[in-house]
């Protein structure tokens, strides 16, 4: 039996939008830094999830930021709970 797989031809496909244009929602503005012991940080509005990377042996922190609109994975180096 031969397999079907699909090919497509780069020459035919084309960019969605202008290259240098960023498509609405795609850039958020970051948020406000604090002021904290004279270092600049973020605050943290929740933690989502905790998940252990095996492989590195670290935790790591599905974070909801104050003033971002989506969570992000970071690895609990990065991050300070108090």
């Amino acid at each position: 039996m031969v397999k079907i797989h699909p090919i497509f031809y780069t020459l035919v496909l084309h960019p969605a939008a202008p290259i240098l244009d960023a498509l609405p929602g795609q850039i958020q503005d970051p948020p406000l830094l604090v002021k904290v012991d004279s270092e600049d940080e973020y605050l943290i509005k929740r933690v989502n999830n905790i998940k252990y990377n095996k492989r590195k042996r670290k935790y790591i922190y599905l974070i909801k930021w104050r003033g971002f609109t989506e969570p992000l994975w970071e690895p609990a180096d990065s991050v300070e709970l108090i």
